[in-house]
């Protein structure tokens, strides 16, 4: 290979590096996810998910595979984000307070209401009410489909 071809690939894998060290996803307590990938790479920041979950639409994570066969996992997650302050309106800003010891340092399980395929609560121990609408999330009206796998 010539010395201005291996420049180039060089050149390349470097410029993939820095993409990829950019793309780093934190908890809402700014620490960051170890193990997350973003869900998206075509804006500024983006909602993340562990491996084994799908990210769906609503910056919801979505249990896939081998991750929904374990027992008592939560087939949905709060993840984190690529915003370190998690002020942008792309990172999952929900099941976030610590007053209901939702997990700022990690994701947190979901869980949809029965027979709602819209609402959804924080399983933090909070009290809820699917029927009232107390402490539940709602996504009315919004797609849902999956689109990216972590792994």
């Amino acid at each position: 290979m010539s010395s201005n071809a291996t420049r180039v690939l060089f050149g390349l894998l470097f410029a993939g590096f820095l993409h990829f060290s950019a793309a780093i996803c934190y908890y809402s307590n700014g620490d960051p996810s170890p193990q997350d990938a973003p869900c998206g790479d075509d804006t500024d920041h983006s909602t993340c998910c562990g491996p084994g979950y799908a990210c769906l639409s609503n910056n919801i994570c979505m249990a896939t595979g081998l991750e929904k066969q374990i027992p008592n996992a939560a087939r949905y997650d709060r993840g984190s984000c690529t915003d370190k302050t998690w002020r942008s309106g792309r990172c999952p800003n929900f099941c976030v307070n610590a007053a209901h010891n939702d997990t700022l340092d990690g994701g947190i399980g979901m869980a949809k209401c029965p027979g709602n395929l819209d609402m959804y609560y924080c399983m933090d121990g909070a009290s809820f009410n699917c029927q009232t609408g107390d402490n539940v999330l709602s996504f009315s009206g919004m797609t849902i489909p999956s689109q990216v796998e972590c792994n």
